[in-house]
């Protein structure tokens, strides 16, 4: 984008070309209403909006790759569940008949083993025994390992669930954050369009007053007389020549914001279309039309760590989202103002709008309301 007009010390210096050209020097690090042109960055926004939807490729992938784990894990938590039920059941019928001296002598299965099998017990030639007290420890000992290892396999599931599930529910609430830190980002950048549109309005605005002003203290057709209005003639055509830049520029980061949104948002909505989660996810990139500086650094989305979901960091942020944010919170809210167009009627209707806005004073928020001057507005 063109450079802004600098200011001119005096009538004479504007009527200078070279001074019409020259970048103005601001003071550091102001806020608010004082944030110079210079520190509003056009595309930085937009940078950011780009990087968040990159993100949320990797992490809706990891996300739904998670709820497809879960599923598995209590699927088969069940069956290792059922398994451990049976083997306790198994080791208590095995160890009840083994107790009561109820196995063969020819086989050394118990009664219910034989039974099961269709067989008659004792097996035919065969007698019923009653073991010995070491007999039935090396027993008991025997039924316990089918227990032992249903529950070591449960419990590594179990293990396994809750971790994947911690997992899960982080890159749920961290793909929240990312459709937050996206809607921040774009608000960024519509603002930073509409903060620029309003300064270079008004530093326009400024200088052809100033024009005036001097072009209509130069009187008489002398000599100096008609060099200094061919000064102003001169001065003039630079300044129209700046603004319809100016203008242009505007109007092209309007263009780009709304053809990479539009982009951004299709391909966040097929990211958050990703099988199953729809089922267990309801955040959408819908896109918020308002400037919220006032709004919550995690609502704002400053918990987003870019795709990074890893539990253990959970609650850290990210310096480069956390300087993003305090940019974004510096940023003066100023109502929407459209682009002058082309076509004259509107033309007219746009520059009557512009100079009832930048006649609000900054305080009055009734006069600065979205919609009052006939536009849409934005709202602080």
């Amino acid at each position: 984008m063109a450079a802004p007009l600098a200011r001119a010390q005096s009538p004479h210096d504007l009527l200078d070309p070279s001074v019409l050209l020259r970048k103005p020097s601001h003071p550091s690090a102001p806020t608010g209403a004082e944030l110079p042109l210079a520190e509003v960055s056009l595309g930085h926004g937009l940078s950011m909006a780009d990087s968040v939807a990159g993100s949320l490729d990797g992490l809706t992938a990891a996300a739904a790759a998670r709820v497809n784990e879960s599923a598995r894990l209590n699927r088969l938590i069940d069956e290792a569940q059922a398994k451990l039920r049976r083997a306790i059941e198994v080791m208590a019928e095995t160890m009840a008949d083994y107790r009561q001296g109820l196995f063969c002598s020819g086989c050394g299965k118990t009664k219910t083993e034989i039974l099961k099998a269709g067989d008659t017990f004792p097996h035919p030639g065969q007698q019923i025994l009653r073991p010995t007290l070491a007999q039935i420890a090396a027993k008991e000992r025997e039924m316990q390992q089918p227990v032992d290892r249903a529950q070591s396999e449960l419990k590594e599931l179990v293990a396994k669930r809750d971790k994947n599930a911690a997992e899960r529910e982080e890159a749920l609430a961290k793909m929240e954050a990312g459709l937050a830190l996206w809607n921040t980002s774009l608000a960024y950048e519509r603002q930073a369009i509409e903060w620029r549109l309003r300064q270079s309005e008004r530093a326009y605005n400024a200088d052809r007053q100033t024009l005036d002003h001097t072009a209509a203290q130069v009187a008489g057709t002398t000599p100096e007389a008609t060099r200094e209005r061919d000064r102003i003639r001169q001065a003039r055509a630079t300044l129209e020549k700046r603004q319809r830049q100016s203008r242009d520029d505007i109007a092209a980061a309007q263009s780009r914001l709304a053809a990479s949104a539009a982009d951004q948002q299709r391909r966040i909505d097929s990211f958050l279309a990703r099988d199953p989660l729809p089922r267990v996810f309801s955040g959408a990139a819908n896109i918020t039309p308002y400037f919220l500086p006032n709004a919550s650094f995690n609502d704002l989305g400053g918990l987003f760590r870019m795709g990074d979901f890893n539990v253990a960091r959970n609650g850290e942020t990210l310096a480069r989202v956390e300087a993003f944010i305090a940019a974004f919170r510096r940023l003066p809210a100023v109502p929407a103002a459209p682009v002058p167009p082309a076509d004259g009627t509107t033309q007219q209707k746009v520059k009557d709008v512009l100079k009832e806005l930048l006649a609000c004073d900054p305080e009055d928020t009734e006069c600065r309301k979205p919609g009052r001057h006939g536009g849409t507005g934005v709202r602080g």
